[in-house]
């Protein structure tokens, strides 16, 4: 089945946790998301969401994984959790 036939602009969708050594000003912290861009990469569908804007994920990923991250993070809603500290930050 077609996986973007499974979402729509506008649904929630749970998104993982995101940390980076190297650049903790990235960090994202989980949760529910709402999508607000549905996309094709050859054949791959991917989507973007309005809590981490310029991230697209594979669907196929979070489809996989939503009754995992239900678990995980209940009603937490998506967010940046950025580290500006200088030793995390060394680009």
């Amino acid at each position: 089945m077609n996986g973007v036939a499974l979402v729509k602009e506008g649904d929630i969708i749970y998104v993982p946790t995101e940390l980076y050594v190297g650049h903790a000003r990235d960090d994202f912290h989980g949760g529910r998301a709402t999508v607000n861009k549905i996309g094709k990469l050859g054949s791959m569908d991917w989507v973007e969401v309005k809590e981490n804007p310029g991230t697209c994920y594979f669907l196929s990923y979070l489809l996989e994984n939503q009754e995992k991250w239900m678990e995980e993070f209940g009603n937490t809603v998506a967010h940046p959790v950025p580290d500006f500290s200088p030793e995390f930050n060394k680009d």
